[in-house]
């Protein structure tokens, strides 16, 4: 490329003023000196336009990906977010929760006995068998509260022979256990929503 840049001009000298002209070594080489400082500068000129038009295409490229992959990744995170947000209920969920608002408004003897249900699993009453209760609840509170449940259907009482008499095993009924957590854990269910 540069040979030809340099022979250019002489060869142009050539053409215009003849022959003898490049014996004229001195002009001679003062016309390939200005012709290669022209051909430089050209491409210089001609690689900023060129270069800084490519690296805009370039750039526009990126941006044009970026936007594309920050929509995708919005769209992922709404999905996630509407995943999130707990379904209304069913009308058969909000009859259990109507039970487990009625039995929690028997009093604080009746939340005590079905938080202890929902953590411990049973209560068992037998004549040779001391039921584990709440602290400070009195046997015949609990029985009596448990009667009272059990008719609200929310407790059952399962009833097995035990020698001359018989042993009551007290649970929660399992359909109401996320309704109960619902009512008395009520701060951690709306830090989960508004996650």
């Amino acid at each position: 490329m540069f040979a030809g840049t340099g022979l250019a001009p002489i060869v142009a000298q050539t053409a215009f003023h003849g022959a003898r002209s490049v014996v004229n070594i001195g002009e001679t080489l003062v016309n390939g000196m200005v012709g290669f400082v022209l051909a430089v500068c050209g491409t210089y000129l001609i690689a900023i336009w060129k270069g800084a038009r490519t690296l805009d295409e370039k750039r526009q490229s990126d941006i044009t990906l970026r936007d594309g992959r920050i929509a995708e990744q919005a769209h992922t995170i709404e999905n996630l977010n509407k995943a999130l947000v707990k379904p209304p209920r069913t009308q058969a969920e909000e009859g259990r929760l109507e039970m487990v608002k009625a039995a929690l408004q028997r009093g604080e003897g009746a939340r005590n006995i079905l938080l202890y249900l929902r953590n411990c699993g049973k209560i068992i009453f037998s004549d040779i068998h001391v039921p584990d209760l709440p602290e400070g609840m009195k046997r015949e509170d609990a029985q009596r509260i448990l009667d009272d449940l059990k008719k609200d259907n929310v407790v059952t009482e399962e009833i097995t022979p035990e020698g001359v008499s018989h042993r009551s095993t007290w649970r929660l009924c399992p359909a109401l256990a996320s309704e109960l957590d619902e009512l008395l854990h009520p701060a951690s269910n709306s830090e989960i929503s508004q996650a």
